[in-house]
């Protein structure tokens, strides 16, 4: 083995006990033959389940339920990568999106496994990773060359904990020779932009989701409205306020927009949605400032994704500007977008 494959260190985790903390004992019961384990749940699911449980902080707890979910997460995995593979086709715009969560997934991966951070590394490669490459599925991915290179990287991410079905991914994607003997890599650059847009999307379907839960309406109509640029101007001048003197002052800002003379008519409307931006702007952290700055394209992006959105939600989708005068807005909701918090109308 060469040296740079060799272990850099050993993870050592507490006792591993029945329910309840008890000793695990032939005389107390719940010893099981490692052989027989092995034969009814495989390698890889008991491997699995240790190190996601592991932890060098307390007591592992053997419950051969939960073994079972893992067994049952490591099928739905591989199942996923043969249903996309074996579909073929490019994913377009959302390949960029793709190789940006892998590039994210596997820096926190890294992370993690620097610091022997087990359960942490487990949950990032088999939960969080899956979901993005799920995401990228329903969003129209497909089974090209950009995600057999994710899955790749995935099967690195795998190899210290589930080697078989690593290996078996590795070879699915086009891997040359064994990913156990590959190098792990480097992390690479990679577009937040990408990353964010799609958060601002799952966060509003869940948001839509929650509207027709309270209202008690599906809608066969849903209609969005974006923000107007005089609004994502006013948070702009905010969020440099606050990056050079590391506070706000709205009131300045008030003043500075109502003497615009397209705002004349909006005297009223001007100080509420400025205060508010501001107090927003306070509690912003440096993911929330960047993911505004690269996202000022809000209305093009909802346009393009309107197919999705429609094919998603079971309904006509519209997209306008609050300032839109042709825009459908019966019960007067668009003057409720703010940037990034588009106003919502279910019919």
């Amino acid at each position: 083995m060469p040296k740079w494959a060799w272990p850099r260190g050993i993870f050592v985790h507490w006792w591993v006990t029945q329910k309840g903390g008890e000793k695990i004992a032939k005389s107390k019961g719940g010893a099981e033959p490692i052989p027989e384990a092995i034969a009814h749940y495989g390698v890889d699911s008991m491997r699995l389940y240790y190190c996601h449980v592991g932890s060098p902080e307390m007591d592992v707890e053997w419950r051969e339920e939960v073994v079972s979910d893992y067994q049952s997460r490591l099928l739905k995995i591989l199942n996923l990568v043969r249903e996309i593979i074996s579909g073929g086709g490019e994913g377009g715009e959302m390949d960029d999106y793709l190789r940006a969560a892998l590039a994210k997934r596997f820096s926190e991966y890294l992370d993690a496994m620097e610091n022997y951070a087990l359960r942490e590394a487990a949950g990032t490669v088999y939960y969080q990773t899956y979901q993005d490459l799920r995401w990228y599925l329903r969003r129209g991915g497909g089974g090209g060359e950009a995600f057999k290179e994710a899955v790749r990287t995935w099967a690195k991410m795998m190899m210290p904990f589930t080697p078989h079905l690593a290996e078996e991914l590795w070879e699915m994607a086009g891997g040359e020779g064994l990913v156990s003997l590959s190098r792990t890599g480097e992390v690479e650059a990679y577009d937040q932009g990408v990353l964010a847009r799609e958060e601002y999307l799952k966060g509003l379907l869940e948001d839509i989701s929650h509207i027709r839960r309270a209202t008690g309406r599906e809608g066969e109509r849903i209609v969005l409205y974006t923000a107007p640029g005089w609004k994502w101007e006013a948070l702009e001048r905010l969020m440099r306020m606050r990056e050079e003197k590391g506070r706000v002052d709205p009131g300045r800002v008030i003043k500075e927009f109502l003497e615009k003379e397209e705002l004349k008519d909006k005297k009223k409307v001007v100080p509420q949605i400025i205060s508010r931006l501001a107090k927003d702007v306070m509690r912003m952290k440096e993911e929330d400032r960047q993911r505004y700055l690269s996202f000022r394209d809000e209305k093009d992006f909802l346009r393009r994704s309107i197919p999705f959105l429609s094919r998603e939600l079971g309904a006509e989708v519209s997209v306008y500007e609050e300032d839109d005068p042709s825009k459908y807005d019966p019960r007067g909701r668009a003057h409720l977008a703010l940037p990034l918090k588009p106003a919502v109308y279910v019919e």
